[in-house]
């Protein structure tokens, strides 16, 4: 056994340092004979003699090396400690099994430290990630009865079909079976919902069914996660496809653009009425452009019974062209779903006190759900809407001290975007490919006096906070803060193998 060797990770794996060498911060040879801890039987920051093996690194970029240290055991102490670690935390574990007494799995789940990310009490819901998974399952599963009701035109009976599975364990959204260039294809919308959020749920679910293990990819459907121009094509009153309305725009040349549909008596409408309506012009408009580009490039949808003055008079074939137009000038080439929002932060109404930690004094801020912005949810309310908790979904961001939009101090965004980014290149068996999953979307970036936080709408927490343990180095040499907002309060965790709040009460 020994404790405290100086070790450097690189590229998601982790070596001994050279005995030539003092510091990690010396490492200026490009390639050299080293020996790496691999975590076979164990798991960083301890690791066996039997896994140590000799390899040639190329080190291609000397800031992605970070210090750390290790301990070395032999297979049999390692194996006798992490014994008493199961007898300790794996009783009412439903994947525990007593019998036999065997260390299979529990390798690379738990630490010599007590940490599990793996357990699964009675009570506990399955996480979010999990039920989209087990979505898909049922999808193609029936993916030739979503056929015949395609081919009839029933998407009455496809909405309803579809949306009995996803409310067991989210709200209904609206579903379209389509065709495209003879194959089959799935678009979702959260058209009836307010929220940014909800898009982000669509966005993750097509995600998850695009997985190369997705049972979907052999059905050969394509899942949209909005509604696709020309593939969407719904049945609407009054019928806009047959009377096209009188389309006007404002905006344009660098501006979002503002879409008004004339109608003849629309003063005359309820709220009821009106709110009706506007969901059947969204729903035309999706089919005309699609629902991606009708977000990224307009700014609000309203009905005039006259022409108001400062618009233009665009027909609906030709309305594509000009929200590309805005998009490209705002987010380039490919138009994003959903759009981000950029925003030069106001100081917060209430004061600091209303702002969450590391998000005082915001400077800066881009984000892809408006609802999760630097002020802390007041008590009690607003909380459970913004961040669907009760849903499975959580909101949490990362703080990093001193990181800038840029110049030197943007440099660390750089490092920690490839190395998150990159996450499933953590070598096996940490890392199965069987177990790859969207456990978290990064929604957001804001940078203040202190530095930047990422934004993360959370899928999975146990997935997040364990892929966040596997890059303990990098997040503890960067002084980052990981902060969850709930609706029971804001917590602040410091970075490592064992990652516990900073304060033992709630921040909020």
């Amino acid at each position: 056994m020994e404790k405290g060797l100086k070790a450097f990770f690189y590229d998601y794996k982790y070596y001994l340092l050279p005995e030539t060498v003092a510091d990690a911060s010396e490492l200026n040879m490009f390639v050299f004979k080293v020996k790496r801890l691999k975590e076979e039987g164990c798991m960083a920051p301890d690791f066996v003699y039997e896994s140590i093996v000799t390899e040639t690194l190329v080190i291609r970029d000397r800031r992605k090396v970070f210090p750390v240290t290790v301990n070395l055991y032999t297979q049999e102490e390692y194996d006798a400690l992490l014994s008493k670690q199961v007898q300790r935390l794996c009783p009412g574990c439903l994947r525990y099994s007593e019998e036999g007494g065997s260390l299979e799995g529990h390798h690379r789940e738990i630490s010599l430290a007590g940490a599990c990310y793996s357990r699964m009490d009675a009570r506990e819901e399955p996480s979010f990630s999990a039920c989209a998974g087990l979505f898909w399952d049922f999808v193609a599963e029936n993916v030739n009865r979503l056929a015949a009701w395609t081919d009839k035109g029933a998407q009455k009976e496809i909405n309803r079909f579809l949306n009995a599975e996803l409310t067991r364990f989210f709200l209904p959204l609206e579903f379209f079976c389509g065709e495209e260039d003879g194959r089959y294809c799935l678009c979702m919308s959260a058209c009836g919902y307010t929220m940014q959020s909800f898009r982000l749920v669509t966005r993750m679910l097509a995600d998850t069914a695009a997985l190369p293990d997705s049972p979907m990819q052999a059905t050969g459907w394509k899942v949209y996660p909005y509604f696709p121009k020309k593939i969407y094509r719904p049945k609407i009153r009054p019928d806009y496809f047959k009377h096209p309305p009188r389309l006007f725009v404002s905006g344009g040349d660098g501006e979002s653009i503002s879409l008004a549909l004339y109608e003849k008596n629309a003063a005359r409408w309820s709220e009821r009425q009106r709110r009706g309506r506007k969901l059947t012009a969204y729903k035309y408009l999706c089919s005309v452009v699609g629902e991606d580009l009708l977000l990224a490039g307009s700014e609000v949808i309203s009905f005039v019974e006259t022409v108001p003055k400062n618009f233009r008079e665009v027909a609906p074939e030709n309305l594509a062209d000009e929200l590309y137009q805005v998009s490209q000038e705002f987010f380039g080439e490919k138009v994003p779903f959903p759009p981000p929002v950029f925003l030069r932060s106001e100081p917060i109404a209430g004061g600091e006190e209303d702002a969450l930690p590391y998000k005082r004094k915001t400077e800066v801020w881009m984000t892809l759900c408006i609802e999760m912005g630097p002020e802390r949810p007041a008590a009690g309310a607003g909380v459970q809407g913004m961040i669907l908790e009760e849903l499975g979904l959580n909101y949490a961001y990362i703080f990093f001290p001193g990181v800038t939009q840029e110049g030197p101090g943007a440099k660390n965004r750089e490092i920690w975007d490839e190395y998150f980014v990159n996450i499933w290149n953590y070598p096996p068996p940490i890392t199965r490919a069987e177990d790859r999953e969207i456990f978290s979307d990064n929604v957001g970036i804001s940078f203040s006096e202190a530095g930047m936080c990422i934004d993360f709408m959370v899928f999975d927490e146990k997935e997040f906070f364990r892929v966040l343990r596997n890059l303990a180095p990098v997040l503890t040499e960067m002084r980052a803060k990981i902060v969850t907002v709930k609706r029971d309060g804001v917590i602040v965790y410091d970075p490592g193998y064992v990652m516990l709040p900073e304060d033992s009460g709630m921040l909020a």
